[in-house]
């Protein structure tokens, strides 16, 4: 997460290696994120369509 925080350009993503269950989990806590500091955020519809991408 702490690289992901650093990246200032998209390209910039590529030097970035991580596994399934990493990406899986950083979505996981960025919805719990959103979710305790946005009122009503809800849950993400797309989070199941974005697990399957990153699998």
């Amino acid at each position: 997460m702490a690289e992901l925080l650093q990246v200032r350009h998209p390209q910039e993503l590529e030097e970035i290696s991580t596994n399934a269950d990493a990406r899986r989990k950083i979505l996981e806590t960025m919805e719990i994120y959103y979710g305790l500091h946005i009122p009503d955020f809800g849950k993400m519809k797309t989070l199941p369509i974005l697990k399957e991408i990153m699998r």
